[in-house]
Parts: structure tokens; C-alpha cells; sequence
């Protein structure tokens, strides 16, 4: 219930984003569009570094092999990391191509809006990469309720960054949304990730 409660929440502050996209352009809206697409292809793909780091360590805490949790998440860190720094690497240097694998040539102006956001935000995917396995391994060790707790307030802050961000600032407000939201609720799991991890460990 918990979880679907979540998703609920999730899909209501992406159509409070799509709302006031709307209200910029068809040109804007176009340009998210397609460049969105790469944001969804990372967390995809993160997503299953999550699963992985999850089921990991859930099975060696049932063994109570707390120093293979620990080496566990370093070193799915350093991979998301490194991985990261390559899709920035490929976005900076082929942001065009990606964007005409999905808008026509001849539209200047979009592909330009495009690589604007993919650019910045690309660069942003190992603030994303680090939330996905600090929450996931959390999760494996039965710690839910904080990851879903900043979860939440991940997309309140996604919902304010929508009128305090794209109404003033434009296309540029929702280059700057996403990264926002990643980098509160990264910053606040982070912080309750030691306590969490140790709790668990003392049970």
C-alpha cells in the first residue's frame, strides 16, 4: 500500500511538471520529450543496479555478512559512478545525434533546447546513480520507511521546483528540476544512511 501510495504521488508531480511545460511551447514541450527519454534510460538501467544491490544485500544479511553488504555497495557505487561519467561524456560529445534519433533535423530550435537539458543534466546522473544503491541497499537490510520518507519528499520538492523554477525561469527551470530533486533527496539519504546501516547491523 505504501509503495502504491508512492507511485501515485509520483505520477501526480510528473503531470504537475508536463502542466507547465505545456504552458512554454511546443517547441519546449518537444525538446523534453525527446531528451527525457535519456533521463528514463538511466534510471532504468539504475534501477537494475538497484535490484541487484538489494537482493544482495538482503541475502547476506540473512547470513550476517555485514562486511559483503558494505563492500557490496562501494563497489556497485564506483561502477554507477564510472558508468555515469561515461553517458556524460557521450551526451556532451554526441547530444545532437541522440536528440535526432527522435526530432527531425531541419527543427533547429528543439534539438537545441534538447541538448540543453541533456548536457546539464547528464551531469547530474552520479548524484541519481548514488541514491538509487544507498536506497536500495537500505531497502535489502528491511530499512523502508526513511527511503520512502525522502522519496516523498523528493517529489514535493519536484512540485515546488514546477513554480518556483519553470514558471519564472522557463525551459531553463526544467532543465534544473530533476537535478534538484536528486540532489535534496540524495543529500538527506545519505545522511541517515550510517545510523540506518549500523541499526540494522545491531539488531
Amino acid at each position: 500500500m505504501p509503495m502504491a501510495f508512492f507511485q501515485s504521488l509520483l505520477s501526480i508531480s510528473f503531470l504537475v511538471v508536463q502542466s507547465a511545460l505545456n504552458t512554454l511551447g511546443s517547441d519546449e514541450v518537444a525538446a523534453y520529450t525527446a531528451a527525457y527519454k535519456m533521463d528514463s534510460m538511466m534510471m532504468q538501467i539504475l534501477s537494475g543496479f538497484g535490484t541487484a544491490i538489494s537482493t544482495f544485500t538482503a541475502q547476506n544479511y540473512g547470513h550476517k555478512a555485514y562486511n559483503r553488504i558494505r563492500k557490496g555497495a562501494k563497489e556497485t557505487l564506483k561502477i554507477t559512478v564510472l558508468l555515469n561519467l561515461i553517458v556524460a561524456i557521450f551526451a556532451h560529445f554526441f547530444g545532437k545525434e541522440f536528440m535526432s534519433l527522435f526530432v527531425q533535423n531541419s527543427e533547429n530550435r528543439v534539438i537545441s533546447l534538447g541538448i540543453q537539458y541533456i548536457s546539464f543534466t547528464s551531469l547530474c546522473y552520479f548524484i541519481l546513480g548514488i541514491n538509487f544503491v544507498v536506497r536500495f541497499v537500505l531497502t535489502g537490510v528491511g530499512e523502508s520507511s526513511v527511503p520512502l520518507g525522502v522519496g516523498i519528499l523528493e517529489i514535493i520538492v519536484r512540485c515546488l521546483g514546477t513554480y518556483f523554477l519553470i514558471y519564472p525561469l522557463g525551459f531553463q527551470g526544467v532543465i534544473y528540476v530533476n537535478p534538484l530533486c536528486w540532489l535534496t533527496s540524495t543529500f538527506l539519504i545519505i545522511c541517515f544512511y550510517p545510523y540506518l546501516l549500523k541499526k540494522a547491523f545491531n539488531d
